[in-house]
């Protein structure tokens, strides 16, 4: 019985499939993903998250008098909506026979590297435009910048910042501030929050300052021989992503909270589909066809996770 064309396509799947999966090990944004944002799976066109706006302060009860009344309300809701990222890469007849520059091979490598770009793209521009309400992941539910000096407080009205009044670099100072920003975070009924820092993300630019700032036994802001009090009353963990893809300022630094504290952390990743392959011929000119597609959506739904600059 002669092989027919779908059983050749299916084994040429299998070894480029192979390849793909020995390539993933090396990706890049999963040790990002994994610190910085509450990922889970999606079965739905769109996932849909609602915040709490909290009850406010209880009240004194004098004896024989009713309970003052809290009722409860709804904050902000965010709708996350999967986007499709998809590409195919062709493989002419005569490179698949004659095979000199090792092109089947490539193939999946390249789309190992391109799909590690796009999902850090992607990750990466949740801050580098977190001053932005132009494009969609960036805004959550309050309608207003992930950064913003001025987001709303639903219930209790007023607003807080996450954000220094004028962008600024990273210095000890400016860290100062967002560590104690992060501690005077108030809830939607404006009750203060259980909030602290853990990780410090920069692009690589910034790591040589970051470190300095993170590691350094002594204050390395001055010629005193003075402790690093931030080392002392943070323990930061330092994130430096390995490339920022998009158009960023190299000094933009960002303060996030631990997502491991709490079990409703706001910056999430959806995986709708994870990566699949598909291979085919083309009937007319033989060309060998690997298609790779996924889906995902991401975002957060209240920014008291981030305190942060864009640079100066």
């Amino acid at each position: 019985m002669a092989t027919v064309r779908s059983q050749l396509t299916n084994l040429m799947k299998v070894d480029m499939d192979k390849i793909l999966q020995e390539n993933w090990k090396g990706v890049t944004y999963e040790p990002i993903l994994n610190t910085l944002f509450n990922t889970d799976t999606s079965g739905k066109k769109d996932e849909q998250n609602l915040t709490v706006g909290g009850l406010g302060l209880l009240s004194e009860k004098d004896e024989g008098v009713d309970m003052a009344e809290r009722l409860f309300k709804e904050g902000y809701k965010t709708t996350y909506t999967h986007k499709t990222l998809a590409f195919y890469a062709a493989v002419s007849m005569e490179a698949r026979d004659d095979e000199q520059y090792g092109a089947i091979r490539k193939i999946p490598q390249a789309m190992t590297k391109s799909v590690d770009a796009t999902i850090n793209r992607y990750m990466a521009r949740i801050f580098g435009l977190s001053t932005s309400t132009t494009d969609d992941f960036i805004t959550g539910g309050d309608g207003v910048a992930l950064l913003s000096t001025a987001h709303p407080l639903k219930i209790s009205g007023g607003t807080f910042s996450n954000k220094p009044s004028t962008d600024a670099d990273l210095t000890a100072t400016t860290m100062w501030a967002g560590v104690n920003a992060f501690y005077e975070m108030l809830d939607d009924a404006g009750k203060p929050i259980a909030n602290s820092p853990k990780y410090l993300v920069v692009p690589h630019q910034t790591q040589q300052k970051a470190i300095e700032l993170v590691f350094s036994e002594k204050f390395p802001e001055s010629a005193e021989n003075a402790i690093n009090a931030l080392r002392k009353a943070v323990n930061l963990e330092l994130v430096v992503w390995p490339y920022w893809l998009g158009s960023i300022d190299a000094d933009c630094w960002f303060l996030c909270a631990d997502k491991s504290a709490t079990t409703d952390y706001p910056l999430r990743f959806y995986w709708r589909t994870k990566p699949m392959t598909e291979a085919d011929t083309d009937f007319f000119n033989k060309n060998w066809l690997y298609s790779l597609v996924m889906r995902m959506s991401l975002g957060y739904d209240d920014p008291r996770f981030i305190y942060g600059s864009v640079g100066a």
